[in-house]
């Protein structure tokens, strides 16, 4: 109902018709969207229209696997990313997007001096995404026709390189929204936390 700016009783509108448009079209859980009006009379001979708006879902959910291979000056390493995706979570077109990822890449020649003899990193990375302004004390209609997107992630990272190990974490919240062709980007929290357990000298 957010996301629907025709009101009953109001003038045809074509700026509302594509205002509903654009607000429906952010929703990645509606696979089609599709607007139509039907003429009719009232009781008094007045001509109206019906509104009909038909949503059509996609799939919620998804799954997909990353694999890449490297090799760098006769290094091999390997990759892989697994990525699941849920877009209506909360029954809003909410999207939860989960992310885990492993590396490792050998490391061969001189290996007097170093830390590792190997490239690993495992992480992971769990984020929301919601189809409105979250944010206290501000009134629905001014939410509403901002069409802003609210975004929390959370991350984790370990990596091994052969100069150091350190475990890398985040946070973050942020807002995003377009306004006369222009899109916009709060960073209202973004937070990195480095630490370095192993490190060579005058690194």
């Amino acid at each position: 109902a957010d996301n629907c700016f025709i009101e009953p009783g109001n003038l045809y509108s074509t700026a509302e018709i594509d205002r509903t448009y654009a607000s429906f079209g952010r929703l990645t859980y509606l696979k089609n969207i599709n607007i139509r009006f039907l003429p009719h009379c009232d009781a008094l001979g007045n001509m109206q229209l019906d509104c009909y708006i038909f949503l059509a879902p996609g799939k919620s959910q998804s799954m997909s696997v990353e694999l890449e291979g490297t090799n760098s000056e006769g290094d091999l390493g390997v990759a892989a990313q697994l990525t699941y995706q849920h877009r209506n979570i909360f029954k809003g077109s909410e999207i939860l997007t989960a992310e885990v990822r492993g590396a490792y890449e050998s490391v061969s020649g001189t290996l007097q001096g170093i830390i590792n003899n190997h490239y690993t990193e495992l992480g992971g990375r769990v984020g929301f995404k919601f189809p409105k302004f979250l944010f206290p004390f501000l009134e629905r209609d001014f939410r509403r026709r901002l069409m802003a997107t609210t975004e929390f992630d959370m991350s984790l990272n370990f990596q091994q390189r052969p100069e150091y190990t350190r475990i890398v974490a985040g946070a973050g919240w942020r807002y995003n929204w377009s306004r006369q062709n222009h899109r916009h980007r709060l960073d209202l929290l973004d937070i990195n936390y480095v630490y370095l357990p192993q490190y060579m000298e005058g690194f």
